[in-house]
């Protein structure tokens, strides 16, 4: 009895959906117009993400060579560079939404209008569980029927030369941390908070969840994110905020980082 009292406080919707919920559905009644914002959404986050990029590797010699200077390893100055990257990426998402698209952006908009409560932990936790459960399946199911692709095909995040201590603290905080975080107020909360207001909920976490999965490359880690993508627009819409499913999110990377950095490196 205890136990199914448990499962269903976790799984029920937020009590505070004022809070946060979800915008209404737009009055706009042309549906080639509609489409034409959608489009316009969609391009926004990866748009932004690639601008960042090109406008931080153009600054980035000198940057490096600052960062060097102050005798920081590769991974540290990576890292560096990463999150540079990622806070332009916010700020240019919040520049065009707010001048170009002429949309209010809040804390409320990137799904950050309260804290993180236990019950998002609870129901982080056993979201995580469905989702590794559904992708193992279909990972495995679609190894079996599609010539070529690799399951089992590592992911290269691009960083070297990890060695010492320092560099794997580093990588933890932006790996684990920082990424779930920025990546969670963009696509689930920004991207999939907007989009609902001009297409069905299901609709939309499956754009979402396709745009998502198609930053990360590989099939096979396309294939993964995509099922993870599409449990935290679950969890979006069941809690109206980000946090349960930021804690998906860090704990599918603590995992993949503790077997990629601490133990490939003698640190487990």
């Amino acid at each position: 009895m205890a136990s199914r009292s448990l499962w269903q406080r976790l799984l029920k919707p937020d009590a505070h959906a004022d809070d946060g919920a979800l915008p209404k559905k737009s009055t706009v009644a042309s549906w080639p117009r509609r489409l034409g914002i959608v489009v316009l959404w969609l391009a926004l986050v990866p748009g932004a993400y690639f601008l960042a990029a090109v406008i931080i590797s153009a600054v980035t010699p000198p940057l490096n060579q600052l960062l060097v200077a102050l005798s920081l390893t590769l991974p540290v100055r990576q890292s560096a560079i990463m999150a540079l990257v990622f806070l332009l990426t916010l700020a240019i998402v919040w520049a065009v939404a707010t001048f170009c698209f002429r949309t209010r952006v809040s804390l409320r908009t990137f799904g950050l209008q309260r804290t993180m409560r236990w019950r998002d932990i609870g129901l982080g936790i056993v979201a995580y569980i469905i989702y590794m459960a559904v992708a193992l399946f279909l990972v495995d199911l679609v190894g079996r029927f599609v010539p070529g692709f690799q399951a089992n095909q590592a992911q290269d995040l691009g960083f070297r030369d990890v060695y010492h201590t320092a560099d794997i603290i580093v990588l933890f905080l932006l790996l684990v941390l920082v990424t779930p975080l920025v990546e969670e107020m963009l696509f689930r909360g920004v991207l999939f908070g907007k989009l609902q207001k001009y297409l069905p909920v299901g609709v939309s976490a499956v754009l979402v969840s396709a745009v998502f999965a198609a930053l990360h490359g590989q099939w096979n880690v396309a294939l993964d994110v995509f099922v993870l993508s599409l449990v935290l627009c679950w969890l979006r819409l069941r809690t109206h905020n980000i946090w349960a499913g930021v804690v998906v999110h860090v704990i599918k990377n603590s995992l993949a980082f503790y077997l990629m950095y601490v133990v490939q490196h003698g640190g487990g």
